[in-house]
């Protein structure tokens, strides 16, 4: 598989990027072509180039289903990188998709877990005192959880908090936390 990205294809990249990210959904192929000034049939072809590269996935016979899958270009990584989304809102399930209200990337140490980070507000904090307001956090689904752990966790069918994990009969776990990122310097971190 082909790592290296031309100029347009990086612009395409950049514009699922961005059409995730403030719209919440995958552009269409007219989108693209539109934002990049090209024809249809050329813009769907730089499209195909990074899903064989792979830098989107996408359903064939499906419309607006081009999603970034978080992998970086060659020149913007080192090897053991990945991109996970900073979702605007945490999932309120285990298998929520995630590649809604994406409100960002954040770049990780690659490894096999599915991952996605959460900023931390006043009402998903809850009780959690080792994590402030501004936090970033890197969740990992699927991953086992041991009393103790920092988790995401289902508080109700509208809401999430972050908790230490008590064992069985706790809440319904979303993921583990297995790290935060906190910005010293006063800004929101990043």
């Amino acid at each position: 598989m082909a790592r290296g990205l031309t100029d347009k294809q990086r612009t395409v990249l950049e514009v699922v990027e961005r059409f995730w990210r403030e719209r919440g959904m995958a552009p269409s192929v007219a989108d693209v072509a539109e934002a990049i000034e090209v024809g249809r049939s050329t813009a769907y072809q730089h499209l195909v180039a990074l899903k064989k590269k792979g830098f989107v996935d996408h359903e064939e016979g499906t419309g607006r289903s081009w999603k970034p899958t978080g992998r970086l270009p060659d020149e913007e990584t080192r090897p053991g990188i990945r991109k996970v989304p900073i979702v605007a809102k945490p999932p309120l399930r285990k298998r929520a998709a995630l590649t809604k209200d994406v409100d960002g990337w954040i770049t990780v140490d690659d490894g096999d877990e599915e991952l996605f980070a959460v900023r931390v507000t006043e009402q998903l904090k809850a009780s959690s005192p080792d994590i402030a307001v501004g936090d970033v956090v890197i969740v990992a689904r699927g991953v086992a959880v041991a009393a103790g752990d920092i988790v995401l966790a289902a508080a109700s069918k509208s809401a999430a908090n972050l908790v230490r994990a008590t064992g069985p009969g706790g809440p319904e776990v979303i993921g583990k936390v297995i790290e935060v990122r906190r910005n010293l310097r006063g800004k929101e971190a990043r």
